[in-house]
């Protein structure tokens, strides 16, 4: 959803040029207030020599003296040269000049100002015309940055959901703490990252450190947090600031004697715990390297993220902690993906032939993450016990599934073409759209989103096949009316999308 703003902007030059016209002015200028420096909003100008494109520090120039004081300027003969006004690059023998500031709600808010080539033109009674005029521009002025407040908001919702959806891929901390580290920063700005999640075994934590990038290695200290800046997080189970660190260190933040790597000029804290039923699984936090660097915006974007880190931190941590040798999924009790691909190279080796075809599809339960903030561990697996059941009901003896985690699977169907994979992506859609799940007392409807892909023509090994069907799935991911993506259909440059 895009704001369009040209209405606005063209009440702000309907009205400055009719300042311009009511006082005579060679130039009128309307100066917004923002982040301590002053920027044209609109101007009405006679002038070819007019910077347009500058700011004006907070008390520079006798245009930043009025912003600065918020006190009016008349000054009716005007001697000096008109590049000291700031906005113009050569003299232009002005005569007079008047600026006024703009207040909303006592708040300088920008200011509004006009000169003339003559002397003495502007009156006491051109002043108070003046500032009722400035009254109109602090009202639009107020609502060009409730505007811009809005877009903002709405690219940062955007880009939370980009994030969610991301998340779920995660399969590991790393890849949790890669994922944050590509989205986070385009929403708010910090320097360093830090995660700390608890051993259930011993009750101690790990503390994660990342050096950035998905999939990266993380460093990894494992510490008593009862201390410090992460220790009163979890005793209280509240979020903590501190926008004022002095003489950062990582005892400050653990209270322990770890040293931790060099971060200098820390000077921002911000952290949150991460709840899953009300127990406290671990803490996330951002160090900056300003005072104040952390909004209300920040906060409330880690408060949204963090039940759902919570919950993949969980789900790590009990796929690490029952990760069996064999080929079976310790939830479902069905095949895991890495029995699936073991099948998938059993039927290499046992098939020959130019002929020889097979279709991969990656299955993602849609609304998972909603149901993880909603209902408890042991629902989520009475839930996916009966997911798994009713998909291996549908694909019967012609496929073999397996469960990767969470809400993933991964399914091969042997001798499959293409268009087998699509008409087994329909039926697979349609009966579980039709379907409800029965699980402790309450009824559970959900929506299954695929990707597919086929040997030999959407790659050659399993890995590459496998790439191919996540990718598809994830082309159609933000598409609410899309849940079934061919990866021959969608990356062929011959071929037109289309959709099941």
């Amino acid at each position: 959803m895009e704001l369009n703003l040209n209405g606005l902007e063209s009440e702000f030059e309907n009205l400055i040029q009719l300042v311009s016209n009511v006082t005579d002015a060679f130039t009128a200028a309307l100066f917004i207030l923002e982040n301590e420096s002053l920027t044209f909003s609109a101007y009405h100008t006679l002038s070819r020599n007019f910077l347009h494109n500058i700011e004006i520090p907070i008390g520079h120039g006798i245009v930043g003296w009025v912003a600065k004081q918020g006190q009016a300027v008349n000054i009716s003969h005007f001697s000096q040269d008109a590049q000291k006004l700031k906005f113009y690059d050569q003299d232009e023998q002005i005569k007079s000049f008047m600026a006024v500031p703009i207040k909303f709600e006592g708040k300088i808010t920008g200011v509004l100002a006009v000169d003339s080539k003559n002397q003495y033109v502007f009156t006491e009674k051109v002043q108070k015309i003046l500032t009722d005029f400035s009254s109109q521009f602090a009202y639009l002025i107020e609502r060009l940055k409730e505007h811009r407040r809005v877009k903002n908001r709405l690219r940062h919702f955007d880009l939370l959901s980009k994030t969610c959806t991301d998340l779920q891929f995660a399969g590991n901390l790393s890849e949790v703490l890669g994922t944050l580290n590509g989205w986070l920063p385009k929403m708010m700005s910090y320097d360093h990252m830090l995660l700390a999640v608890r051993n259930t075994d011993d009750n101690k934590f790990q503390l994660l450190i990342p050096p950035g990038g998905r999939g990266t290695s993380l460093i990894r200290t494992k510490i008593n947090l009862d201390q410090g800046y992460f220790g009163k997080i979890i005793k209280s189970k509240q979020p903590l600031i501190n926008q004022n660190v002095k003489d950062f260190s990582f005892q400050q933040v653990t209270g322990t004697d770890f040293e931790g790597p060099t971060f200098s000029d820390i000077q921002s804290f911000t952290g949150i715990p991460l709840t899953v039923f009300s127990n406290v699984v671990g803490v996330i936090a951002l160090l900056g390297g300003e005072k104040e660097q952390f909004n209300d915006d920040n906060q409330a974007t880690l408060d949204l993220l963090g039940p759902l880190i919570g919950s993949l931190v969980t789900g790590i941590y009990f796929r690490s902690r029952n990760k069996m040798s064999s080929f079976q999924d310790p939830i479902t009790g069905t095949g895991n993906h890495r029995y699936v691909i073991e099948k998938i190279h059993s039927f290499f080796s046992g098939e020959t032939g130019e002929d020889l075809s097979f279709s991969i599809i990656w299955l993602t339960v849609d609304n998972f993450s909603q149901m993880l903030d909603v209902y408890s561990i042991d629902f989520i697996d009475e839930f996916l016990v009966k997911f798994t059941q009713f998909l291996e009901m549908i694909v019967g003896n012609s496929g073999i599934i397996g469960k990767y985690y969470a809400n993933q699977f991964l399914l091969f169907f042997p001798h499959a073409t293409e268009a087998d994979s699509k008409s087994w992506g329909k039926r697979i859609y349609d009966l579980f759209k039709a379907k409800s799940f029965f699980v402790a007392k309450t009824n559970i409807e959900i929506r299954v989103k695929m990707g597919c892909s086929t040997y030999p023509s959407d790659g050659k090994t399993v890995e590459d096949l496998v790439k191919c069907a996540i990718k598809s799935l994830w082309k159609i991911w933000d598409d609410p009316d899309q849940w079934i993506g061919v990866y021959g259909e969608i990356f062929s440059q011959q071929r037109k999308i289309s959709w099941l």
